[in-house]
C-alpha cells in the first residue's frame, strides 16, 4: 500500500531529524501494519493502518483503550458548489498538511 510506505518514509526521516527512533519501534515492534506519530512524538496520538491486524483488539491487549475508527476521524468539505465534489479530509492528512507549509 502506498500510503503506508509514505507514512513509513516520513516517521523515518523525522525521527532522523529528532534523533528518536519512530513510534512502532519503540513501543509497537509485533504489529503488523504501519505506525505514523501524530502527536509531540511522544506515542501519545498515534495512526495505525493494517491490512492483517485487528487494530482495536491489538491495542486493547497492549492496554490502550481509546482507538478511533477511520470513519470517525473524516471531515468533509463541500469545495465547489458549481461541481458539487465532495472532498474528505481525515485528521492525519490535515495535520501532515499543516506540518508541511511550517
Amino acid at each position: 500500500m502506498i500510503f503506508a510506505i509514505f507514512l513509513e518514509q516520513h516517521e523515518q526521516l523525522i525521527g532522523d531529524y529528532l534523533g528518536i527512533s519512530p513510534v512502532k519501534e519503540r513501543l509497537f515492534p509485533d504489529f503488523n501494519g504501519t505506525i505514523k506519530s501524530l502527536g509531540a512524538w511522544g506515542g501519545d496520538f498515534v495512526l495505525a493502518i493494517s491490512e492483517y491486524e485487528d487494530i482495536p483488539s491489538y491495542f486493547n491487549k497492549k492496554g490502550y483503550n481509546t482507538c478511533i475508527p477511520y470513519k470517525e476521524l473524516i471531515i468533509a468539505l463541500k469545495i465547489n458548489s458549481t461541481t458539487q465534489k465532495l472532498f474528505t479530509y481525515t485528521l492525519p492528512t490535515i495535520i501532515t498538511s499543516i506540518f508541511t507549509f511550517y
